[in-house]
């Protein structure tokens, strides 16, 4: 899945797994356009992976909420309720990270922090949310960056961001003091960066995500009914803790889909 409603962490992790299993010496092709696809994978990797519909391969791999015609031979992942993904022995955190957060870039880190808001909040939330984070975040960072943000917001020290590459995305990761962002895909981006991350559960599927993050020392989670991201509790006290967390780079999380990628090759042997 990709597409507004959903972004693009789906497809990201497709294609963070695609480069593993050429890697390992498969032959791999990603049902996506080409043109979607191409700022998602390292250089070198888009001449090496094919595209279109996966009618006779030999297995395939879903990430998706919605419900597939899938062949016999599948895993699926996001939707860890599936009992495939079980019998492979894929568990949530070990989905894959995005390209290009396999690198260990040594980015110089600034006063700012950064917000990434659900891509179908409605704007009028997303404004009263941003009033109360803003003043709060300026007590500590000079300037903040808003992702999937597609509204207007007047603030000299806000800068909106209606759509990143993966690349853009991962140097305001690093760039930034701490960060904002519900329990998804890039919760566990800004973790694996060492990224002091305030973050709440929004959907059931974040359970296990949140799980994880919820025994580590540079986040915090928020109340999980949240999803207003109006009335978060005690956001003052939350940012002042943020604030004092130094960063530490979380390498059990980084490089997860090569792990994964020979998980399902044994699987599917």
């Amino acid at each position: 899945d990709y597409g507004d409603e959903v972004g693009l962490g789906h497809l990201s992790r497709i294609c963070a797994l695609a480069m593993a299993l050429v890697d390992e010496g498969e032959k791999v092709k990603i049902d996506a356009p080409k043109s979607k696809v191409k700022t998602l994978l390292a250089p070198g990797y888009l001449s090496k992976i094919k595209f279109g519909k996966t009618v006779t391969d030999d297995f395939v791999v879903v990430d998706s909420y919605r419900e597939k015609k899938l062949p016999e031979k599948f895993v699926v992942f996001e939707d860890y309720k599936i009992d495939w993904q079980k019998k492979a022995g894929l568990k949530i955190h070990e989905i894959c990270l995005r390209v290009p957060y396999f690198e260990n870039k040594n980015i110089k880190i600034e006063k700012r922090a950064l917000v990434l808001l659900k891509p179908f909040l409605k704007e009028d939330a997303c404004k009263k949310f941003l009033d109360s984070f803003v003043k709060e975040a300026l007590k500590h960072v000079d300037k903040i960056d808003v992702v999937e943000a597609d509204f207007s917001y007047k603030h000299k020290a806000v800068k909106l961001h209606k759509m990143l590459s993966s690349k853009d995305l991962y140097e305001l990761m690093q760039k930034s003091r701490f960060a904002f962002s519900y329990g998804g895909q890039s919760s566990l981006e800004l973790n694996a960066l060492g990224c002091p991350l305030l973050t709440y559960e929004e959907y059931e599927n974040q359970h296990e995500n949140i799980k994880i993050l919820s025994k580590l020392s540079n986040v915090i989670i928020t109340d999980k009914n949240a999803s207003s991201l109006v009335q978060l509790d005690n956001l003052c006290q939350n940012l002042v803790k943020l604030s004092k967390i130094r960063r530490k780079q979380n390498r059990k999380i980084m490089g997860g889909a090569k792990k994964t990628a020979k998980k399902i090759i044994n699987y599917f042997k």
